[in-house]
């Protein structure tokens, strides 16, 4: 169980399985989760975003991670990490 800025954490099953396939580590997420470079809505979901240093690719990656809030918590939906970080880094206008 994760509790993340006093709200609960809950990974649905999909998420869990694309994590394990996609072989990104749970703490990489949880830690973006906790500490996001970026957090921004996109399409009705929140979307985390950090950059880190994937130690099976041994390169810079980007992590997201994408989210519903409510009353009950932080629901985890899907996550994937990608080196296209130029794509999806949101610049400061």
């Amino acid at each position: 169980k994760y509790i993340i800025n006093s709200m609960k954490v809950i990974f649905t099953k999909h998420a869990e399985i694309e994590i394990q396939r996609r072989r990104i580590e749970k703490r990489v997420v949880i830690k973006t989760l906790k500490n996001p470079q970026q957090k921004f809505n996109e399409d009705d979901k929140w979307v985390y975003q950090s950059k880190y240093i994937d130690i099976l690719l041994k390169k810079e990656m980007l992590l997201r991670v994408f989210a519903l809030e409510d009353l009950k918590g932080l629901k985890i939906i899907t996550a994937y990490k990608t080196s296209k970080t130029s794509k999806y880094w949101k610049v400061k206008k």
